[in-house]
């Protein structure tokens, strides 16, 4: 199966290039032009230039791939406000959609992260995706961005297209650049 991982260069990207080439996948790495790819370094796969922010590319990358795995994120500091960092982190996830629709990729697997979880109704309960988000901190720009992009795949898996979301936790091992 041939899989484009966009954010290939990442900590998480880098892992699950790995993770695909150990069990057979061929693997398009999509990476912007000012990534570091040491964490890439002597790896068997495709590497094409692109940006989150250039739906072209995105489209070019998605076109001959079964699945999408998205890795990369914005992640704006903490001094913008967060309609500003949610305006951007949206527009990257519109052209991201709208080229895995254009390629009729088969899946796209849309890394979130676990504080779009919303808390469970009461004590003893554990959380899962039917809990709705409740913004605990909501001018923090990355909470909140990274909550409207996940309603945004969401809004597109009910329309049709093929997607889901992961919300993994903290995460640490190797080809991490920023421990």
């Amino acid at each position: 199966m041939k899989a484009l991982v966009v954010g290939a260069s990442g900590f998480l990207g880098a892992n699950l290039v790995r993770a695909l080439l150990a069990r057979g996948d061929a693997v398009r790495a999509l990476v912007r032009a000012t990534s570091r790819l040491q964490a890439l370094d002597g790896l068997e796969i495709e590497r094409v230039t692109g940006d989150l922010n250039d739906a072209d590319s995105l489209t070019r990358a998605c076109e001959g791939v079964r699945v999408v795995y998205q890795t990369a994120s914005y992640y704006p500091p903490h001094t913008i406000p967060a309609a500003s960092a949610t305006a951007q982190a949206m527009a990257e996830t519109r052209n991201l959609l709208t080229a895995v629709r254009r390629a009729s990729v088969e899946r796209l697997v849309f890394t979130s992260t676990l504080t779009t979880i919303g808390f469970p109704a009461g004590p003893g309960r554990m959380a899962n995706e039917e809990c709705p988000f409740v913004p605990r901190y909501p001018h923090n720009p990355y909470l909140m961005s990274k909550a409207a992009m996940e309603q945004a795949v969401l809004e597109a898996a009910r329309d049709g297209l093929p997607a889901v979301v992961v919300n993994p936790t903290a995460f640490y091992g190797p080809y991490d650049s920023k421990p």
